[in-house]
């Protein structure tokens, strides 16, 4: 029997200008049936849905295996050999409509009439013409999810606001029993304590207190995510080069030890 490895994962390059521009990103890939269209919920959006339940929507599309080895573990299953879309298939029940209708322009995941099978609208079945692979599919909206259309998803969001996964992986058995190990301590320090969803409270807060921001808090609302991580990216760098040039300035920073490009607030953000 083969052993299951991993695939590994192709970036993907989106076009930064349109994301910057709140232009949808449509997934068309060859292998799938359907389009499927991303787009780009604002900072008032997230508000009004609520933070906790839209990043528990969002964290079903951006989490790896890496994420969630501990629960993979103890299911009998070894990250290090288990592709993150099919993570995403055991996860995907638990997404919120309402938080999906802000991510998604053309497709939905659930039907709120269908409430006695859930309203659910993917299945997992056999792929269309093809006798081996399975992926997720809904006949009524004529839409594939498979893993290469996920694979976009995934990277997407991930850039889109700025959130990525530790991956860490490994072949030696007794490295995976430490990790585990590490986790199960982890988990038990931190059992007792409140539980803190993400927050973009202190992003927004540091922001609007910043001499150099131009967006006033009413204004912020209408602000779609990618402008205002760019912003904050943007504000840490400017915030960095100047520091550097009064620590240059003053005597206190060598010059020589200062690449040129580490003096650009204009530089590509990476």
């Amino acid at each position: 029997m083969k052993k299951k490895t991993r695939t590994k994962t192709v970036p993907i390059q989106f076009d930064e200008l349109q994301m910057y521009f709140n232009e949808p990103y449509v997934i068309d890939v060859p292998s799938a049936i359907g389009q499927v269209v991303l787009k780009q919920p604002t900072v008032g959006d997230i508000m009004r849905i609520g933070q906790e339940k839209f990043y528990s929507t969002l964290n079903i599309f951006i989490t790896n295996t890496t994420d969630n080895r501990l629960m993979l573990w103890e299911k009998g299953v070894d990250w290090n050999k288990t592709e993150d879309y099919e993570l995403f298939i055991g996860l995907y029940h638990g997404i919120n409509q309402n938080v999906a209708d802000l991510l998604f322009e053309n497709i939905k995941f659930k039907d709120p009439d269908k409430e006695e099978d859930n309203g659910e609208l993917f299945f997992l079945s056999k792929k269309p013409n093809d006798t081996e692979e399975f992926t997720l599919y809904s006949e009524e909206q004529g839409v594939e999810i498979n893993k290469e259309v996920y694979d976009h998803i995934a990277q997407y969001f991930r850039k889109l606001f700025n959130i990525y996964p530790e991956e860490k992986f490994t072949k030696s058995k007794v490295a995976k029993e430490w990790l585990i190990e590490a986790d199960i301590r982890k988990m038990n320090r931190e059992k007792d304590k409140e539980r803190k969803p993400y927050s973009l409270l202190p992003l927004i807060s540091a922001c609007v207190n910043h001499p150099g921001f131009k967006y006033k808090v009413e204004e912020l609302k209408e602000v779609t995510m990618y402008q205002f991580m760019d912003s904050v990216n943007r504000l840490q760098i400017y915030e960095s080069t100047t520091a550097l040039m009064k620590g240059m300035y003053s005597g206190f920073i060598s010059s020589k030890d200062i690449k040129a490009d580490d003096y650009n607030f204009m530089k590509e953000i990476r």
